[in-house]
């Protein structure tokens, strides 16, 4: 986690152009050789510069807030957020968020609030 949040924060803060990975998931953090990791597939990175409509988003890990943003637009905040989700997952072994309807999925991502993980009894 720490080499991906470092990477992550590479993006965010470079000097010249600063990026949103936007597809922060499992299937893109490679592990290599004494555990290192490694975050790819830029293809749905985007500048902060450039204005973009709404680009790749995996349901599972996608943000409540990028979903309200009618370009679904990724930010540094919903890089975080994908970044929460994957940690979740490495801890619990399954997605917060889990339902085969894809409506459903949406829902329960867009009415998520920080105090839902505060009465789970998992902190």
């Amino acid at each position: 986690m720490v080499e991906i949040s470092s990477a992550l924060c590479f993006l965010h803060n470079h000097q010249t152009e600063r990026t949103s990975h936007g597809d922060v998931k499992m299937e893109n953090i490679l592990l290599f050789e004494h555990n290192h990791a490694k975050l790819c597939d830029l293809g749905a990175a985007e500048s902060e510069d450039v204005s973009t409509t709404r680009g790749v988003m995996s349901l599972l890990y996608v943000s409540p807030e990028r979903l309200a943003d009618e370009t679904g637009r990724a930010t540094p905040a919903s890089d975080v957020w994908s970044l929460g989700i994957v940690l979740h997952w490495l801890l619990f072994g399954e997605p917060p968020f889990k339902s085969q309807n894809t409506m459903k999925l949406l829902r329960e991502i867009e009415s998520f609030k920080a105090t839902d993980i505060r009465n789970s009894g998992m902190l």
